[in-house]
């Protein structure tokens, strides 16, 4: 394989590659559809490996989920270019879970209907017809021939099945508050909580993570469902409440410095070493900053980076740190200290082993501590090696969850701090197709109001709460008129949204998933822009 080819399947160098074996594929035949139950068989290292998968229940990801790609330019707001990528979800796959195996796995059909497996790898093309499947033979092509004895299955290509390397680091942290025990009494009023919860969460690739997925758009989606689906994994053991996540949005860093937060607390400009506490509290201050998302369209933001991050202790960082993210930081959005600790950050090597710190990370967030803390978890063995110990204990334990941290989540669930968990994502159609500024330029709201002649003068952010403009031959260069009408372009990529200059796929959400229909199609009816009064 070439250096590029690699990279795509293992995520990591020659060098690096873990044992593997090529083997064909047998998935079932009368279920064409990826909505049905899928079986699917194979035998690797020795084993027979049988697995029945079900559709994952809800919607990590949908069609619609607004993917985009982010880029230093002084020229934008943060010193940041966001660009929505058109269709980026168009094929992508669906997500299975087979719970008695604790597998996950992303399922697609190509356009000839044929099934390709992630997390299982499928080959490259090149290898697949080129190498394997060329005049020398090296495997026969089963999927073109009826060889299998059962007539429910079939053969597909020959996959890639490697076992995800075991993380060579050992810890987890919180990140520490200044008055933790202040903090967590300081609860408010108490609820039944709902049956399920929905954390939205808001993905950041930055981009030593984008290289080891070779820099390609599509392989990062792809590995992105499929690790955050193995994530999901581990919260669908839960049952009271349910947890099931969805992914608000994806953005993928093309530069080093379009996750600016990272690469200002390099230790050194060469090191991959990053100071996470800084990093932390920067990430933190900027998502409370960063208006082009409207408040509410997710509920956490995990940066996910192949970079070392590690603790500073005295004059040495600790880089044992897999994972950091604040303790019941969802949903948390401070005014006051103009951050939002709904932040977390977590290291993964491309190869899916960022998976469990991604779980604990989150734990964190929606209200549990380490096990075996000696003020919220003391009836917890930090030894016991689940998912919120805090080393990473490769037992199997380490799937599931203490009841320590069963009882946090619930009460933290149950506080009013966490009631933006309780929205169901709205996964239906874009929001902006049904505002009038979509249907109606800004110079053409000007013309409606001045005449044929008019045209706006400002075209940034400011239109979201006043659309000034150019009327020749009066006295006053420009005049204010009204704010831009609601989907009004306000930059590039960008849009107003309740006077605010937001990204374009995205939206608010509601307690009612019809919210969005409600509030916008009225003004889509009735919305005039009418000639200010003159006192």
């Amino acid at each position: 394989m070439t250096p590029e080819e690699v990279m795509a399947v293992f995520h990591t160098s020659h060098e690096e590659v873990p044992d593997y074996d090529v083997v064909p594929i047998q998935h079932t035949v009368h279920q064409r559809n990826l909505d049905d139950n899928q079986e699917i068989q194979f035998k690797a290292f020795d084993r027979d490996i049988k697995l029945y998968l079900t559709p994952t229940e809800g919607i990590l990801a949908s069609e619609n989920t607004p993917v985009w790609t982010v880029s230093s330019n002084p020229n934008y707001p943060e010193g940041l270019k966001y660009d929505l990528i058109p269709n980026a979800m168009k094929n992508i796959g669906r997500t299975f879970h087979d719970m008695n195996n604790t597998a996950s796995i992303l399922m697609q059909l190509d356009a000839n209907r044929r099934l390709h497996l992630v997390i299982i790898r499928r080959l490259p093309h090149r290898i697949l017809h080129d190498v394997l499947y060329s005049e020398k033979n090296l495997y026969k092509p089963l999927h073109t021939k009826n060889v299998t004895k059962n007539d429910d299955l079939a053969y597909t290509y020959h996959h890639v099945i490697y076992e995800i390397p075991k993380n060579r680091k050992k810890h987890y942290k919180e990140f520490k508050l200044s008055n933790p025990s202040k903090r967590i009494n300081n609860t408010g009023h108490k609820h039944n909580v709902p049956d399920v919860i929905y954390p939205e969460i808001l993905i950041i690739m930055d981009n030593s993570e984008y290289a080891l997925v070779g820099n390609d758009i599509k392989h990062a989606i792809r590995y992105i469902l499929s690790f955050w689906n193995g994530v999901d994994l581990r919260y669908r053991l839960l049952n009271n409440p349910k947890i099931r996540f969805n992914i608000a949005g994806i953005v993928i860093a093309l530069d080093n410095n379009a996750t600016s937060y990272m690469e200002k607390n390099r230790l050194e400009s060469e090191s991959l070493m990053v100071d996470v506490d800084k990093a932390l509290r920067e990430m933190a201050d900027y998502i409370y900053r960063e208006t082009r998302f409207p408040i509410g369209f997710y509920d956490i933001a995990i940066t996910m980076t192949q970079l070392d991050i590690c603790n500073m202790v005295d004059d040495y960082c600790d880089d044992s740190t897999l994972g950091y993210a604040y303790v019941s930081g969802a949903c948390n959005r401070q005014d006051d200290k103009k951050t939002s600790e709904m932040a977390g950050i977590v290291e993964d090597n491309g190869g899916f082993s960022g998976i469990i710190p991604a779980a604990h990370e989150i734990g964190h967030l929606i209200g549990a501590r380490h096990d075996g803390n000696p003020t919220y978890a003391t009836n917890c063995s930090e030894h016991d090696g689940y998912i919120m110990t805090s080393g990473l204990m490769l037992n199997e334990n380490g799937f599931e969850w203490s009841n320590c941290s069963i009882n946090a989540f619930y009460t933290f669930l149950s506080e009013d701090r966490a009631k933006c968990l309780y929205n169901e994502p709205v996964n239906g159609h874009s929001l902006p197709r049904i505002l009038p500024g979509k249907l109606m330029s800004l110079d053409y709201q000007c013309k409606k109001v001045h005449g044929h002649e008019a045209k706006a003068c400002n075209t940034d952010h400011t239109v979201c709460t006043r659309l000034d403009c150019l009327v020749p031959g009066s006295e006053s260069a420009c005049t204010a008129i009204a704010p831009a009408a609601e989907g009004s372009s306000c930059g590039k990529g960008v849009f107003c949204l309740n006077g605010k200059c937001v990204l374009e796929g995205s939206y608010m959400k509601s307690n009612d998933k019809k919210f969005w229909l409600r509030r916008f199609q009225p003004l889509f009816k009735l919305q005039k822009i009418v000639k200010p009064f003159v006192l």
